[in-house]
């Protein structure tokens, strides 16, 4: 496990400084299923705000500087559906940790950073 969380976290290290990741994990993370966690390195590793972290009032420095988003991700029949465009004008990234490998579709002009074991990391183009 250790390795693993190794090789991934230096993939979220490469970050663009200041960027904005939404991460969708389709999965509960448990302690085998640790995966989808590891976005949180991009964080201290290149200052990025991370849609799935939370914090109480003034611990957490980073913000959106758009206060509001239209992207939308929603799940159906096991199959994860996203507005990709408003996804992709409000963030740079996409962490989709997916186990169950359902075939999420990738948009055209996004690249794939990190595309190991139950997650992938997308590089968004903005519309």
């Amino acid at each position: 496990m250790a390795q693993v969380a190794e090789d991934i976290s230096k993939y979220f290290e490469k970050v663009s400084p200041q960027s904005k990741i939404l991460a969708v994990s389709l999965d509960r993370a448990s302690k085998t299923n640790f995966q989808s966690h590891l976005i949180a390195w991009a964080v201290p590793a290149g200052n990025a705000y991370v849609s799935s972290l939370f914090s109480y009032s003034g611990q957490q420095p980073l913000v959106l500087k758009r206060q509001s988003s239209e992207a939308t991700v929603s799940v159906v029949d096991g199959n994860p559906r996203m507005d990709k465009t408003a996804v992709a004008r409000d963030f740079d990234y996409v962490w989709m940790f997916d186990p169950s490998a359902t075939g999420f579709e990738k948009p055209p002009g996004w690249s794939v950073v990190l595309g190991k074991g139950a997650g992938t990391f997308y590089r968004t183009t903005k519309p």
